[in-house]
């Protein structure tokens, strides 16, 4: 589930990012860090994102995380992006900016609501 909610997010931002299409996008790891995904847009701006797939509301600590990765890695992004499953606690909300956007499962549903019947794959008989 978790591969699928970061796959979700990589489609997610090449559909938010209309006016400065993404050029590039995957996951990054090396021997000193791992980012959940890292774009590159059409102007050149770095994205960096970390997608977490949790019952409870990302904190502030998150974003620390993400932007110790990115130093690890060597990395300046020019935007943060954290996508959460069940949202975001009031100290990480009040830091919202044009370099940090937060978004929840709800930001999602327009791409799930535009697949088609064809596109599904049926799963019958499969215990999990």
């Amino acid at each position: 589930m978790i591969r699928f909610f970061k796959t979700l997010h990589g489609a997610f931002c090449n559909t938010f990012f209309q006016d400065d299409k993404i050029v590039e996008i995957g996951g990054y790891w090396d021997k000193n860090s791992e980012i959940d995904i890292l774009a590159k847009s059409q102007s050149g701006k770095l994205i960096a994102a970390s997608c977490r797939y949790t019952n409870s509301k990302v904190k502030k600590s998150e974003l620390a995380k993400l932007k110790e990765q990115c130093a690890l890695a060597k990395l300046e992004p020019d935007m943060y992006i954290i996508f959460g499953k069940s949202g975001f606690s009031s100290e990480l909300k009040a830091l919202k900016s044009e370099s940090l956007k937060l978004f929840t499962l709800k930001s999602l549903k327009p791409l799930v609501e535009e697949i088609n019947e064809k596109e599904l794959l049926s799963c019958v008989g499969k215990k999990y």
